[in-house]
């Protein structure tokens, strides 16, 4: 039974009650013995007011909600969410992180339950990447950016790095996966003759930049501004693609003949040779997912011969504008610009070769 709190004769104490019953008796009556409500409510939603089990906290949410919802004894935001982190703990303890979601989505704080909403998928979510355990995530309303998310740093732990990238781009972090596109399969792409696959892959990705993005990041060689280091592939697969198809006459030669316009080339492949005698910025990816030695070598082949054939056609540019009594900067440029050693000796190489071949 349950006991009236107080005193009993002789003076003697009755033991203080823990019941549910009793606690929703003294908040129908106004409070405890001092007239506390929210003492009273606190005790109710205690564990121990239902369960031996100090640590079971699933009457305590569900009353706690209950209250919420009728707006009946406020208390303080704190309580709350402190049942709320409880319940869900006890949630994820036995494995169902998912309605550990559903949990903490009773949370009133908006950062606050994005917060943690989103801990809980990036911890879990690759465990069901095909989101079919109930209740899904797609049921829970969460944004499936963060099921991508999670799948691509799951992968990065299991080196998956085609589903790293392809997922990261899912998520739409535009940054890492173009820089992790760029270390893990750009120079590989370019230096096997796989153009095509990483114009694709680049061309989703600036597909998808928000406004705020720069289309030409901080033009030093593809920096984290957004957008860089793909917009430098891409001006490279351009630049060359057209160049070759000029060579072998392709397209329609009068069309070639009007639109083509050498100051404007010359103007577009300066840019590109500048960015690439920059070195890339460094990134997190270096560290969470380094490349190996094969693929770095590869990496500077590839960008030391993107840099050859770049000073290669702005040197044969020049020589077209000052044959059309047009005068060419690019020995000039390359003068004044600095870069690193490797790099300048690929453009003297450049230079070099041109004047031989001039005389």
């Amino acid at each position: 039974g349950v006991g009236l709190m107080g005193h009993g004769g002789g003076g003697r104490s009755l033991p203080k009650q823990g019941c549910i019953l009793y606690h929703l008796l003294q908040l129908y009556c106004g409070g405890d013995a001092d007239g506390n409500a929210e003492n009273a409510t606190e005790q109710a939603m205690a564990p121990g007011a239902v369960t031996p089990d100090k640590l079971d906290y699933r009457h305590s949410w569900q009353l706690s909600t209950v209250f919420d919802a009728l707006d009946l004894y406020p208390r303080p935001k704190e309580s709350a969410d402190r049942i709320t982190d409880a319940f869900a703990s006890q949630l994820i303890a036995v494995g169902l992180w998912k309605w550990a979601v559903y949990v903490y989505m009773h949370l009133d704080d908006n950062t606050r339950r994005s917060a943690s909403i989103r801990g809980l998928v990036l911890r879990f979510g690759w465990t069901d990447p095909d989101d079919k355990q109930y209740p899904t995530l797609s049921e829970l309303q969460v944004p499936s950016v963060w099921l991508d998310e999670a799948i691509a740093y799951a992968s990065g732990y299991s080196f998956k790095r085609d589903l790293y990238c392809e997922s990261i781009r899912k998520a739409t972090l535009f940054a890492d996966a173009e820089h992790a596109f760029s270390r893990l399969f750009a120079p590989t792409g370019i230096y096997d003759g796989n153009e095509d696959a990483v114009k694709e892959y680049y061309d989703k990705c600036l597909e998808l930049l928000p406004p705020s993005y720069s289309e030409a990041g901080d033009g030093v060689g593809g920096g984290v501004g957004g957008g860089g280091e793909a917009q430098l592939y891409l001006d490279y697969l351009s630049i060359t693609l057209d160049s070759k198809a000029a060579a072998t006459g392709g397209g329609d030669a009068m069309d070639m003949d009007q639109q083509f316009d050498p100051a404007a080339l010359s103007r577009s492949i300066t840019s590109l040779r500048k960015r690439l005698a920059m070195s890339r910025a460094p990134s997190k990816l270096d560290t969470y997912m380094p490349q190996s030695a094969g693929l770095r070598e590869k990496e500077a082949v590839c960008r030391m011969d993107m840099l050859a054939t770049a000073t290669a056609m702005e040197l044969k540019t020049e020589a077209i504008l000052q044959e059309m009594g047009m005068r060419g900067t690019a020995v000039e440029s390359m003068a004044k610009t600095s870069m690193l050693e490797d790099r300048r000796l690929v453009e003297l190489e450049a230079l070099t070769r041109a004047f031989v071949e001039g005389i």
